[in-house]
């Protein structure tokens, strides 16, 4: 009897997934800050960056059982900006 390997599949995400105007407008906000600040805000920039790229459920199959789990990641309260 073979194991099975717990694998990861990625939904299809829509353009709004994607927060691309998001970061456009936070790294032009990062630019224009003191050299002190700008290392602050540059470090909130990675976390939300992270957070927002992988904004999408990617459901998974467990090896010790079939059924379908979900794992979300998190969401920031950029969400809202965007539209």
């Amino acid at each position: 009897m073979s194991k099975q390997i717990p694998y990861l599949y990625i939904e299809s995400f829509s353009e709004s997934d994607y927060p691309c105007l998001c970061l456009c407008l936070g790294l032009e906000q990062i630019t224009i800050m003191r050299p002190r600040l700008r290392i602050r805000r540059h470090f909130s920039q990675i976390l939300r960056t992270e957070a927002l790229i992988f904004i999408f459920v990617i459901p998974y199959l467990n090896s010790e059982s079939t059924s379908w789990k979900k794992i979300s990641f998190l969401k920031f309260f950029i969400s809202n900006h965007i539209e």
